[in-house]
């Protein structure tokens, strides 16, 4: 079985050092692509002294995480194609448990695996598809301030039996393998999405295809990145979630729903702009002690 792994990286050159070291030790004979979303951090000279035998793509400019992996998904012929954040790390199982599953299930649709944090602990990377009212309630920020709401703990699979192989509706982009022939059939990732929702889509239009994705709990990731998740939006990366939101209701929901959530946009963003303001006292204060 070819496999090819694929990472898009931007101002990310120590965690993505991390990743590719991880890559050396435990996945050797892998052929890897990073993507470099025009980085000033200096990780396209980091690759070039450290992994030379890596397959560099330096773009100009910043294609975002689909147009990045569009890069070698769009010429994607034969074999199998890990996604993986630049903010990952394998472990010493995580290739040869991929490649038992695929073996067993070559006509997969996608697969991931187990996220884990760097204490070891499990970090949720399954969900359901959103619908137009979980969308609504992830503009207002509801799921942090009422979690256990039942449709919430549903979208967030909540149920999920993570120590079991399943089949799921939504996978993490963090860690997300998938092969020619979904390629084929389903196209690659939608450009349209700037950032956020582009995994969510490609798992939804797989899904639609009739295809199976599959949770592989044995095939696990350390995940450095989902440890911020649940930090506040600001009013920028606010408008870049709404902007995926309304995309992705448009593409998969009724008009009812798009309508509704852009009609909450203004609503969601001042928001964002009042937690801001109120997390500035916060920030400044871990300013300080880290100087």
């Amino acid at each position: 079985m070819e496999f090819t792994i694929v990472i898009v990286a931007w101002n990310v050159r120590d965690l993505l050092q991390k990743c590719l070291k991880s890559i050396a030790k435990y996945g050797k004979g892998l052929r890897v692509v990073v993507v470099d979303n025009s980085s000033t951090d200096g990780t396209v000279e980091m690759i070039k002294k450290s992994f030379p035998q890596t397959n560099l793509i330096a773009s100009q400019t910043n294609l975002g995480f689909a147009g990045g992996n569009n890069k070698i998904l769009k010429q994607a012929k034969e074999g199998h194609f890990v996604l993986l954040n630049p903010d990952t790390e394998i472990l010493p199982d995580t290739i040869e448990q991929l490649k038992s599953f695929i073996k067993k299930n070559p006509e997969y649709g996608l697969v991931g695996g187990k996220h884990i944090n760097p204490d070891k602990s499990y970090q949720p990377s399954v969900r359901r598809f959103p619908t137009g009212k979980i969308l609504l309630m992830l503009m207002y920020k509801i799921h942090r301030l009422i979690p256990f709401l039942p449709s919430l703990k549903k979208y967030f699979a909540k149920d999920l039996k993570i120590n079991n192989v399943q089949k799921v509706e939504q996978l993490a982009g963090s860690y997300l393998v998938v092969n020619s022939k979904t390629i084929k059939k389903i196209g690659a990732l939608d450009e349209n999405f700037k950032i956020w929702f582009e995994d969510v889509d490609y798992c939804k239009r797989s899904h639609d295809a009739g295809l199976n994705n599959y949770y592989v709990p044995k095939t696990k990731i350390i995940h450095h990145g989902g440890q911020s998740f649940g930090q506040i939006l600001n009013v920028k990366r606010q408008k870049k979630l709404n902007e995926s939101i309304f995309y992705y209701a448009q593409k998969h929901l009724r008009f009812t729903d798009e309508k509704r959530l852009r009609s909450a946009s203004l609503e969601s963003i001042l928001l964002a702009r009042v937690a801001q303001i109120l997390s500035w006292p916060f920030i400044l204060k871990r300013q300080i002690f880290k100087n």
